[in-house]
């Protein structure tokens, strides 16, 4: 089982909601230090303040850039390493659904996502991990597994088997349920999360504590390419493990 303790994780995404929570459970498990890496905002400001109150200045460093920018998003891998020497454990959560900028939206979840995971199981992690291995997860919301397959298959296109032969850099794809608004932008309705949740096969575990605990099982345990869901158990369920296609999922 992959060890967390004493690791430095690199957590792309915006710090609100799944973010925060997703810190917190890594800090309680006892990383080194978590480095955010999210666009400029005050409320990010704010976040990673209360969170730096919580479990002290030096656990936690914010890098409010363009990630939607090549160069900016390397520049967070490169100021991570000149920082803390290393770098074990890489999270993108950059995923919304919102159709009220489209473009961005999706050169954001989808392409931001990819240089993430191309920067990171390419060049840094190999080079810079603590350990024999290094963790790649991909957050997504569980309803892109039904609505946007096309989405899907551009992440997990990059869990390949001979990557992790090949660097030691485990890639996994993490999806979480609907009740985190910030996932969903402006299509979160009740009656979406009803319709979700309704669903037996999936049994979404909504709040943002079952979101950081489903994280730490994934990091902990996911094999190379492997799917996993948040589930009502303090473990998420793994769908597939090892190498796979959309036409092996079944859910």
């Amino acid at each position: 089982m992959f060890q967390i303790k004493g690791k430095v994780a690199l957590l792309v995404g915006p710090c609100r909601g799944v973010c925060c929570e997703i810190t917190r459970q890594l800090l309680q498990n006892h990383v080194r230090v978590v480095v955010i890496a999210e666009p400029i905002n005050e409320v990010g400001k704010i976040q990673v303040q209360k969170l730096k109150d919580e479990f002290g200045e030096m656990r936690i460093y914010l890098l409010q850039v363009d990630i939607l920018n090549p160069k900016e998003l390397e520049s967070v891998y490169l100021t991570t390493i000149k920082l803390f020497d290393h770098l074990d454990i890489v999270i993108n959560n950059v995923g919304t659904i919102d159709e009220s900028d489209i473009d961005r939206n999706m050169t954001l979840t989808t392409i931001t996502a990819m240089r993430s995971t191309k920067l990171a199981v390419n060049v840094y992690l190999p080079q810079h991990k603590l350990g024999t291995e290094g963790v790649v997860i991909n957050v997504n919301c569980v309803v892109s597994l039904g609505n946007t397959p096309n989405l899907l298959t551009g992440l997990s296109g990059l869990t390949a088997g001979n990557q992790y032969e090949r660097n030691n850099i485990r890639v996994i794809s993490l999806f979480l349920g609907v009740s985190q608004p910030e996932i969903l932008g402006g299509l979160m309705t009740s009656q979406l999360v009803q319709t979700i949740s309704n669903i037996p096969d999936l049994r979404i575990q909504p709040g943002l504590e079952s979101a950081g605990r489903a994280l730490i099982g994934a990091i902990e345990q996911g094999v190379n390419g492997s799917s996993w869901v948040g589930v009502r158990q303090s473990v998420p369920e793994s769908l597939i493990q090892g190498n796979w296609s959309l036409s092996q999922m079944r859910l």
